[in-house]
């Protein structure tokens, strides 16, 4: 994990993520079989990690969202998959890219609003993402 993750909260967040700790619908149904082993988003897939954080059509709507505020915001083209997204990993990242940390951080702040959503069937939003980053960056007051 990187030094752009600056406290415990954040640090625990990612480290949930790369551990694969967050509790799935799939994981549910194996610990009780009533409940529905369904993509909360979707309803239409079984609902695993992947899933849940990249592979669900809503998921990816967002997460498009996202890629195209960041490439307006860095004034280049990203070609981020799920390993760069989800994990923070950088060599996905354009070649001599100025602004790795602060990229990370608004990866981060994408990441934050999908574990926001994680058990209810809405979708995060871009609205939503915007908040919080200008949250994070210190440009208003947040209650995260």
């Amino acid at each position: 994990m990187s030094s752009y993750l600056a406290n415990n909260s954040a640090w625990e967040k990612q480290f949930k993520i790369v551990h694969r700790l967050h509790v799935t619908p799939a994981q549910r149904h194996k610990i009780k079989p009533k409940l529905s082993n369904l993509c909360n988003k979707c309803k239409g897939l079984e609902g695993t990690l992947i899933h849940c954080f990249w592979n669900c059509m809503k998921i990816q709507q967002f997460w498009k969202g996202v890629l195209k505020d960041l490439e307006n915001i860095f004034c280049c083209p990203l070609q981020l998959g799920p390993k760069a997204c989800l994990l923070g990993i950088s060599h996905e990242f354009p070649f001599k890219f100025q602004g790795i940390h602060l990229l990370q951080i608004l990866l981060y702040c994408a990441r934050k609003c999908i574990l926001v959503c994680w058990i209810t069937d809405q979708t995060p939003s871009i609205t939503q993402y915007g908040t919080l980053f200008s949250c994070i960056l210190g440009w208003r007051k947040h209650d995260y």
